[in-house]
């Protein structure tokens, strides 16, 4: 998904990589693609931050989620989580 809310400009916080703006793309779980509403996106950390939707009986126990330290409750609702760039899609 590549659909944004904001346009198709991001917002660059000056002097910094962090881009500022809402994307819908995807994140990659064990049980496979759930869509994530990017909100911020660290480029010198290579990480992504924004809400999370997952789906509550295949991902609650999602290990991916738990090594990134994602609440049992987080992981069954819509939350807001910062992951590595690479499971984003």
């Amino acid at each position: 998904m590549t659909t944004s809310t904001a346009g198709t400009r991001q917002k660059t916080r000056a002097g910094s990589g962090v881009l500022v703006g809402q994307t819908f793309r995807q994140l990659r779980l064990e049980a496979g693609l759930r869509p994530f509403a990017v909100v911020v996106v660290d480029t010198d950390k290579d990480l992504a931050s924004g809400w999370l939707f997952p789906d509550p009986w295949q991902d609650g126990n999602d290990p991916i989620l738990r090594d990134l330290g994602v609440q049992a409750a987080d992981r069954r609702r819509p939350c807001y989580i910062t992951v590595p760039t690479d499971l984003v899609r």
